[in-house]
């Protein structure tokens, strides 16, 4: 069901899926020893940055469809969506509950990540309960699945644009839960960093949604009028996107080269070459 409505925004992430998965094998326990942090097993490091991807992605798709809906929808006298953005607003609650999975299963994968452990293990242990409290992630994890589950009930029943466009504010909360609980966090004068962060992560969560449904609009042009109003609410769109695209670029520089230590090179570390893939796909994809 999910995969049917999603349509083309479904198959514009099983790329990056690949990409992660690869990305974490071939990496190894390496972001591990730079960190100096405990190397849980290939397994459970692999599963951690591929379940982390997908259901951050998840959780990108509903605040940009909900962005889309936003600005192109024009609801009638009941406050239902317009037809031209009736599966958007679909998909964001569809991708609302794959995101509310995602956090859920999660949750126990980041605490055997962050403890050094095999997920396996750590169920196996009965530990898991025990540990959990000492690994902040997890709860931004909980954190994000509460979130997500706000947004499920509030736009899945019906798809009304007052209920969704107020949906954003949870999304957002979602989105950066895990953010701000990682490097952002850390170190001398974190606060600064984490308010950079919001400018990269929650614009690249929009970037991405909007990329990734625009597809779903419908073209209704029955009259002059709608066409009119359609060709404004796809530049609306086209504006959002571009926004997006350019202050994440703007903060996400000027956060990695905050977060660098003193006279480190970009491609010195992998979290550097990371930032600067990233960095070059997004100018590429303008």
């Amino acid at each position: 069901m999910w995969l049917r409505v999603m349509g083309k925004g479904a198959a514009y992430l099983c790329p990056g899926i690949l990409l992660l998965a690869v990305a974490a094998v071939l990496s190894g326990d390496l972001p591990y020893r730079e960190a100096a942090e405990p190397f849980p097993g290939d397994g459970t490091a692999v599963a951690y940055v591929v379940l982390s991807g997908v259901t951050w992605a998840a959780g990108a798709l509903v605040l940009g469809g909900i962005a889309i809906v936003t600005v192109s929808s024009f609801p009638d006298r009941w406050g239902l969506v317009s037809a031209s953005t009736y599966l958007v607003q679909r998909a964001v609650a569809a991708s609302a509950a794959l995101w509310f999975v995602g956090s859920v299963v999660t949750v126990p994968v980041s605490v055997a990540t962050l403890s050094g452990v095999p997920v396996v293990k750590l169920i196996r242990s009965g530990m898991m309960f025990e540990v959990l409290p000492a690994v902040e992630e997890a709860y931004a994890w909980i954190v994000s699945a509460m979130c997500a589950a706000v947004v499920c009930l509030v736009t899945g029943p019906w798809p009304r644009w007052n209920p969704t466009v107020l949906a954003a504010i949870p999304a957002c909360i979602g989105i950066m839960a895990v953010p701000v609980t990682g490097n952002v966090a850390q170190g001398p004068d974190h606060d600064i960093a984490t308010t950079l962060s919001f400018g990269v992560y929650v614009p690249l969560a929009v970037l991405i949604g909007v990329r990734s449904l625009a597809g779903l609009r419908g073209r209704v042009p029955r009259t002059d009028a709608d066409v009119t109003a359609d060709t404004r609410a796809r530049r609306r769109v086209v504006v959002i996107s571009l926004l997006a695209e350019t202050v994440c670029l703007a903060a996400g520089l000027v956060l990695v080269l905050w977060l660098l230590a003193p006279g480190a090179l970009l491609t010195g570390s992998v979290y550097g070459r990371c930032c600067l893939a990233g960095g070059i796909v997004l100018v590429i994809l303008m």
